[in-house]
């Protein structure tokens, strides 16, 4: 070979004179937006600019044109200059509604083109987030899963077009637990809002509660001094606290944004800087957001302004609410609600929706009738039943609360008289909703319910009993009244516990497609292992064949590359939600969040045989996610790893709960021995899941839980067990 000492010189230099990405340049891949599009539009070009780096070898740049000379090319959006440059090559953009999203693709040569649109900004970025979810994404509410291959890019072939049946899917935060959003600090909560953003969720509902540091009020010369979280508990996680390696060294547990704020003050500046930044996110990622107050329940500093209330069994008694002396039309009542209405609205300008959460008070129910007569005298006076009439047409076992949700609703309706009421400080008119209307008003709702004013549906505590009872559903003019129905992923009752009630929110779902309701708002006590159910309600919306045995594969599909543990994990799936149908059939507070949550179990009753039912059921979903486990590799084995040793826990605390019984089967014969080494099986239980529960914590909720039990389980049941030896010696 003739060597050639130019030809050497340009090799050596292309060697070492170049990077290896100059050497093999990545694809290149333009992003088409309009030159005046939004700010949610740009950010949504971003979003794709970001995931095609990340799935693909490519390098992405965001354009105001088309460039000639650029092989993949995706028009984001139906700006002029897009439609334009579709027309020219013959292209037509869909139509599609504000909700409306569309995914197609062409091909002209050897360059490919994808339309990337959507009816409004907002659905451009789900647009985006499908494509993601189409070149195997997944979205969960504590980041993305990735494939962990980038693969050649290929737009080709792809034709998506999706509509909602379902126009409203809201997502409920903050709340009242220390498991719950309520220990979220602002930066987790915007975490979430953006990865509900990616599922499609496009309202969420910020759930707060009166002594809680968000607002501040003040009536006749009494000022708001409640303003705290969790009710006013505190929750100590220094000494002796199993899972604490979850919590650093604090000594108290605490949501971060109000560490160290000792006043009422300090909470409530903390407070409302963090309901601001969840609003103004919600707005970025092209959310709406709604407030969801109690109005006839204040703190108790107002007791004095309002003589004939009475104190609330609920919230350690921080709370006061109307009793039978206090009149629905009572002016001085009137104005106390508006004062408070109006301090929300001026603190939260942002807000789009407000929430009327109606009270459970027992005394204000003898004002039923003059309510009727309230609402109803001009129909009365046309030949429509008396309230005695209509009360003789009623289950006898919901009329207590049916006459306490009517002087509450003749309450609003002489309240939201008041043109400018709900009138924010930006002079924009929030939107009104009732919460929780009994559903023996159901065959008077439009009468009974203000005007121009949505319903937001509880039919009962859990998606299966709400389920048992969907007949209600038909009752309810959907096409008259903006009804929109909650639908619980995991209740209070089960808090601490895995659960799943995908089979009876699949049934729920069906029925509010087929009855044209506008929506449905999500409650989730805790996140735990609940991606795939909170996955599986938005896409089922844009989706009527959707199943969630189809959704729950795509999503570990997507994630595991596995057909066949995916199969297995939609059986523990099925083994969880057995488990949560024997738990429901059986008790409405079996790990309720409260000071007696374990010990409760400690009398001398029979162990119920359900008990070992639902343990077996748990055991089953502990085998199957480890059996996933074991066959898994890379980016899914954290992702089940979590998962197995939440189902650890779970056979921990079932452990627990039997032990207690049987140390009280113990107290009662006599056998102190036994009951002692009971009380010892039942505290190396509850320490082992615990313990288990702080080597996986991965989110301010599964430290709460962590700090509740120990509050409520660990501590109480150390305390017996104490009790017990010095009884002894």
């Amino acid at each position: 070979m003739n060597y050639n000492p130019r030809v050497f010189g340009l090799m050596l230099c292309a060697l070492f004179c170049f990077s290896p990405q100059q050497l093999f340049a990545a694809q290149q891949v333009e992003i088409v937006v309009g030159n005046k599009s939004n700010a949610l539009e740009q950010f949504a070009a971003t979003e794709l600019q970001g995931q095609l780096e990340r799935l693909f070898d490519v390098e992405a740049k965001i354009s105001t044109k088309r460039s000639s000379d650029v092989t993949h090319t995706i028009l984001l959006g139906d700006s002029p200059q897009n439609v334009a440059t579709a027309i020219k090559m013959g292209i037509k953009y869909p139509k599609l509604t504000e909700q409306g999203i569309a995914l197609k693709s062409f091909q002209s040569g050897k360059r490919s083109l994808l339309i990337l649109d959507g009816g409004s900004p907002a659905a451009t970025l789900w647009a985006v987030y499908e494509l993601g979810h189409h070149f195997g994404i997944r979205y969960l509410l504590s980041g993305d899963i990735i494939p962990e291959k980038k693969k050649t890019i290929d737009l080709s072939k792809i034709d998506i077009l999706l509509e909602p049946e379902i126009k409203v899917r809201s997502f409920q935060t903050v709340d009242a637990f220390a498991f719950g959003f309520e220990s979220w600090g602002l930066a987790d909560q915007q975490k979430l809002v953006r990865q509900l953003a990616k599922l499609k969720y496009n309202n969420l509902m910020i759930v707060v509660h009166p002594w809680q540091p968000f607002v501040h009020y003040e009536f006749e010369g009494i000022k708001k001094e409640t303003g705290v979280l969790w009710h006013g508990e505190k929750y100590r996680v220094d000494g002796d606290t199993p899972g604490r390696q979850a919590l650093g060294r604090a000594k108290w547990f605490e949501n971060p944004d109000f560490a160290g704020k000792a006043t009422y003050e300090a909470r409530t500046a903390a407070g409302q800087k963090l309901l601001k930044g969840i609003i103004d996110t919600a707005h970025r990622v092209g959310m709406t957001v709604g407030l969801s107050i109690s109005p006839l329940e204040f703190p108790k500093e107002f007791q004095s302004v309002l003589p004939s209330s009475v104190s609330t069994n609920s919230s350690n008694n921080l709370l006061i609410t109307p009793g039978s002396r206090q009149k629905f039309d009572d002016q001085a009542l009137i104005k106390l609600v508006k004062t408070k209405i109006h301090a929300y609205l001026k603190t939260y300008p942002g807000l789009d929706e407000i929430y009327f959460r109606l009270p459970m008070s027992t005394d204000w129910g003898v004002q039923a009738p003059q309510a009727w007569d309230a609402i109803l005298g001009v129909q009365n006076s046309k030949g429509t039943q008396t309230f005695d009439d209509f009360l003789a047409s009623t289950n006898k076992q919901n009329r207590m609360a049916m006459k306490e949700n009517l002087v509450a609703l003749a309450f609003l309706q002489q309240l939201l008289k008041e043109a400018n009421l709900l009138e924010t400080s930006s002079h924009k008119k929030v939107q009104p909703f009732v919460t929780a209307v009994n559903p023996a008003l159901f065959p008077v709702l439009e009468q009974v319910i203000p005007a121009q004013t949505g319903v937001l549906h509880v039919i009962d505590q859990t998606a299966r009993r709400a389920a048992k009872k969907k007949q209600l559903l038909k009752q309810i003019p959907a096409q008259n009244i903006r009804s929109r129905l909650v639908l619980t992923l995991a209740g209070n009752s089960i808090s601490a516990l895995s659960q799943s009630a995908i089979s009876d929110i699949e049934t729920l779902l069906d029925e509010l497609r087929t009855l044209k309701w506008e929506g449905f708002s999500t409650q989730v006590a805790i996140i735990g292992d609940l991606d795939p159910a909170i996955n599986y309600l938005p896409r089922a919306a844009f989706n009527e064949k959707l199943t969630a045995k189809q959704s729950y594969r795509d999503f570990f599909l997507g994630i595991t590359d596995n057909p066949a543990a995916t199969d297995r994990i939609w059986l523990g799936y099925l083994a969880v939600e057995k488990a949560t149908q024997i738990i429901d059939e059986n008790s409405s507070d079996f790990v309720f969040p409260d000071k007696k949550m374990l010990l409760k179990h400690a009398i001398a009753k029979p162990i119920p045989e359900w008990w070992q039912a639902a343990t077996d059921e748990y055991n089953t979903d502990l085998v199957e996610l480890y059996r996933t486990y074991d066959a898994l590799t890379g980016r899914s084995r954290p992702l089940f790893y979590y998962y197995a040793k939440r189902s650890e826990f779970m056979l921990s605390y079932m452990g627990a709960v039997k032990a207690v019984r049987e140390a009280a089967l113990a107290k009662k014969a006599g056998d102190t021995e036994k009951q002692i080494e009971h009380l010892e099986t039942a505290i190396e239980s509850i320490y082992d899941g615990l313990d288990t529960l702080g080597d996986i914590a991965r989110n301010p909720s599964d430290r709460g839980l962590i700090a509740i039990l120990n509050a409520y389980a660990y501590q109480p049941l150390l305390a017996e067990y104490e009790k017990v030896l010095d009884e002894t010696e």
